[in-house]
């Protein structure tokens, strides 16, 4: 894929996944094999798809900043830095920035390292990027 092939597949797989948390959707975009290092904490496909379904049940709302920064390589490797706006369904609110390094091969995303960064609301929040234990909310 090409740069702005890349772009095109990382934003919708941002929308259908991510923000939308439609797990319906993973296998467009992830390969069977993904890894994913969210904070040092590592992940498998099935342990990733645990943590949609975790957001899914405590998040009300999440929104996304525009990529403030894009940098592709053309060995399949893409960095992305934008903000995650998210209100759970307690009614707290918070800002998230995010970096990540996405490994892309044959078209699927093989791997993905990720740093978080609470901007908002640090202690509510501090965990959102790698919690996966569903949680009932009150």
């Amino acid at each position: 894929m090409n740069k702005n092939e890349v772009y095109t597949f990382l934003s919708n797989m941002y929308k259908d996944v991510l923000l939308d948390l439609n797990v319906n959707k993973v296998s467009q975009y992830f390969s069977p094999d993904y890894i994913q290092v969210t904070d040092g904490l590592q992940s498998n496909l099935n342990e990733f798809l645990n943590h949609l379904l975790t957001l899914k049940s405590i998040v009300k709302s999440l929104s996304q900043s525009p990529f403030y920064h894009f940098l592709y390589d053309e060995e399949e490797a893409a960095t992305l830095r934008y903000d995650v706006n998210v209100e759970k369904k307690t009614g707290e609110k918070g800002k998230v920035e995010v970096i990540a390094i996405f490994t892309l091969i044959n078209g699927k995303i093989i791997k993905c390292h990720e740093l978080t960064h609470v901007i908002e609301n640090k202690e509510e929040f501090r965990d959102i990027g790698k919690i996966n234990t569903i949680v009932n909310p009150v």
